[in-house]
């Protein structure tokens, strides 16, 4: 996909950037990024299902907010999604 990005955070944290994408766009392309992780089937022993799967925490950056707001946002839609039983995305709106 062009324009994004995608780093690590450190430990088991990474940050993808997608730029000029819209809610619809970005939903999409987080479900596909679930998918994608669950189809290498990489072994997990630690994980139900027996590979490794992965839980996002999403926002989307209004351009008059701050990248450490969005950052937050993002960081409470995960806790969201590791509370609410993991393997899935949510997205701040």
């Amino acid at each position: 996909w062009p324009n994004e990005m995608g780093a690590r955070r450190g430990g088991e944290e990474f940050a993808f950037l997608l730029y000029d994408s819209d809610e619809a766009r970005t939903r999409s392309r987080l479900g596909e990024l679930l998918q994608n992780i669950r189809d290498m089937k990489i072994p997990h022993s630690g994980d139900a299902l027996g590979i490794l799967t992965c839980s996002i925490g999403a926002a989307i950056v209004r351009l008059d907010q701050p990248l450490s707001e969005a950052y937050r946002e993002a960081d409470e839609m995960l806790y969201q999604v590791k509370h609410g039983g993991r393997k899935n995305y949510a997205l701040a709106e």
